[in-house]
């Protein structure tokens, strides 16, 4: 799987164009789409599904979120004060380490929005659902690369390495990217985290992509 991502130049930050973005979008949700049928995991049923599901996936050797739980507790909140729905929405934490690729695939496939750290989980992005929802955390920048994303002194590259990704697949995503506090040893500010989130779940465009009846 890490050599076809490579191939699929998930990785690259070269193309710019908007064309060339387009054309890259593309070719990842046909790929995508052969996986999964491959796999034999079926398209998500959007008639059947009353209830968000919100993945949240913890590293387990660099770049962990301190304060997941805190994350999670301020999601809900602020999810109930946004009104989101009559059903709260399930949340589960995630690490990828010990899973399959078809358990990760599921995984990010059956998800209707999603909180992760910048890094290798989110190659899954491929094979996420048209409207997932996704919180990126980028990395710090005061830490060397590859667990923040500066280069050496004077050089810094960018803390989000998958934001082509996101660019290429922005017709059947919905992303935010959240800075990290530079030194914060992992700690997120999880309101800032759960508005992000909230905020993309009740955008229209998500909404009429997604797979959620309100």
């Amino acid at each position: 799987a890490a050599v076809s991502h490579r191939v699929l130049g998930l990785y690259d930050t070269k193309y710019t164009s908007v064309t060339e973005t387009q054309a890259r979008g593309k070719m990842y949700q046909k790929f995508s789409a052969f996986a999964l049928a491959n796999l034999g995991i079926p398209p998500p049923d959007r008639r059947r599904r009353r209830q968000h599901h919100i993945v949240l996936i913890q590293r387990q050797h660099s770049r962990i979120i301190q304060n997941l739980a805190e994350v999670e507790a301020a999601i809900r909140a602020a999810w109930d004060d946004a009104g989101l729905g009559a059903r709260a929405p399930t949340v589960v934490t995630a690490a990828l380490d010990g899973m399959s690729m078809l358990e990760q695939v599921r995984l990010f496939h059956e998800a209707t929005a999603l909180v992760a750290s910048e890094g290798g989980a989110l190659d899954n992005f491929v094979y996420a659902p048209d409207g997932l929802a996704v919180v990126v955390l980028g990395r710090d920048p005061s830490k060397p690369f590859p667990v923040g994303c500066r280069v050496n002194a004077t050089l810094s590259m960018d803390p989000f390495t998958h934001r082509r990704l996101f660019e290429a697949l922005r017709a059947v995503s919905c992303p935010a990217f959240v800075h990290i506090e530079p030194g914060s040893e992992g700690a997120v500010d999880a309101a800032l985290v759960a508005s992000a989130l909230v905020g993309l779940v009740a955008d229209e465009r998500c909404r009429l992509a997604g797979w959620v009846s309100q």
